[in-house]
């Protein structure tokens, strides 16, 4: 199965995915530009998620990151 988390690098976002990864998930999940993945990082799942950029305001950006997920 495939996920789209949006804000990964907020606590509930990073612990979502850490747990959809050990479900077995495929995850793509959106940061805020230049905001920090270190969350994602300190979970151990940095290399297992694909992680897009994101400012969701903008509805390129968020159009991206559902084609990056392929949801």
């Amino acid at each position: 199965m495939r996920a789209l988390v949006t804000g990964a690098g907020g606590f509930v976002g990073a612990h979502l995915v850490a747990r959809l990864v050990a479900d077995g998930w495929d995850v793509t999940c959106t940061v805020r530009p230049g905001g920090s993945q270190a969350r994602i990082t300190d979970l151990g799942v940095r290399g297992a998620v694909d992680v897009v950029e994101a400012d969701l305001s903008d509805r390129g950006a968020t159009d991206a990151a559902g084609r990056a997920a392929r949801v």
